[in-house]
């Protein structure tokens, strides 16, 4: 996976120079009006000659929030903020604790190149809200240490966020890696990411996602959690050494994975807790998966047959537990019959002893 985008080119000459307005980027001044200055000066794309603000390397120390605001209809369109290298560009918060680092409120636009610092004090990283956004790319950026969310698209607010590409970007250390909050924040396409020693790396609170060829390292209560019944796609991902791949996030008053899911082709090593508890979701497919477990005690799928539930398993490999792969922990449903038809049917305990869970069903689960 590659860090860098290597076909970028730049600065441009039609590019403005966040020096320009009086930025040092020397990790002493505080540049947080310089910053703010320029965003101010972005906002009207349609009449200015330029649209991309540039931040050539150095550490641009921050003490309040940066904020973009669209009071018309064309205000920030096309606007990008870029970066000339994350592994020598930052912004670091020297905030109040608990703040927010960027406020952004654009749309056909792109934030590249980049690295926002929480210095372990910050609770976000970039909050996308405001306006209805569409179009929008978060690319070959580095975020670490923030105490709530490195990404929040939504916020709760009542603007969609939609079509926005998040792809080659690395995540450290954060509560939350990427979250959606909008009902309306859709097509959200998170691909070919990074994500090292999170508490959640991707949670989908409300909305719909897309995670392709992402990298999870470590992840403290899952890589991916959704609480919202929307039809999402998870495609060869690899995770390695997480509590969870799917799901596991009850402990903290979640839901587990509420979402009419595909999941195909992941790689699931050391998981230290459930790999994947899919015990909310209403459809699932799951497909030439390789799953490992690091206890040989609990299985690696753990569903509910309530409600809508359906699921197709086909060409997964289990690796490392004693116990048949997959769960349920509830009596399936006979739709012939009604569910009082299998009560007492033999498959209880057949394979793990355990009354309270369900190894199949000729209807629910195949």
């Amino acid at each position: 996976m590659s860090t860098l985008d290597q076909s970028f080119a730049g600065p441009m000459a039609s590019w403005i120079n966040v020096k320009d307005f009086g930025a040092k980027g020397d990790g002493i001044t505080d540049d947080t009006a310089a910053i703010q200055a320029a965003l101010n000066a972005l906002k009207d794309t349609t009449n200015n000659p330029w649209s991309s603000l540039y931040f050539p390397a150095g550490t641009y120390r921050i003490t309040q929030e940066l904020t973009t605001d669209r009071t018309e209809h064309n205000d920030y369109l096309g606007a990008q903020l870029i970066g000339e290298d994350p592994t020598t560009t930052k912004i670091l918060w020297d905030g109040a604790a608990g703040g927010t680092m960027l406020h952004w409120d654009a749309w056909y636009d792109k934030i590249s190149r980049l690295t926002f610092d929480g210095n372990s004090s910050a609770s976000g990283g970039i909050v996308r809200t405001g306006s209805f956004a569409t179009y929008s790319e978060f690319s070959d950026l580095q975020f670490q240490d923030f105490t709530g969310g490195a990404i929040n698209l939504g916020n709760g607010e009542g603007g969609g966020i939609a079509e926005e590409l998040i792809t080659r970007n690395r995540f450290y250390h954060s509560g939350t890696a990427i979250a959606t909050w909008n009902g309306n924040t859709l097509d959200t396409y998170i691909w070919h990411n990074y994500f090292e020693g999170n508490d959640i790396a991707i949670r989908n609170a409300a909305g719909a996602f897309d995670a392709y060829d992402n990298r999870f390292v470590g992840s403290k209560v899952t890589d991916i959690n959704s609480v919202f019944n929307m039809v999402t796609s998870i495609v060869n991902n690899v995770s390695l050494g997480s509590r969870s791949f799917i799901g596991n996030a009850q402990n903290i008053g979640w839901g587990s994975f509420a979402a009419d899911a595909h999941i195909q082709g992941n790689k699931v090593y050391a998981a230290t807790g459930i790999p994947l508890d899919l015990t909310d979701t209403t459809a699932v497919t799951l497909i030439d998966n390789l799953i490992q477990g690091s206890s040989s005690s609990v299985p690696q799928v753990l569903m509910s047959n309530s409600g809508a539930n359906n699921a197709l398993f086909a060409g997964n490999t289990f690796v490392g537990t004693n116990l048949w792969p997959l769960a349920v922990t509830q009596q399936p449903f006979d739709h012939g019959q009604g569910a009082g038809a299998v009560i007492g049917h033999p498959i209880e305990k057949s394979t793990d002893g355990d009354a309270t869970t369900y190894a199949s069903s000729g209807c629910g689960i195949s």
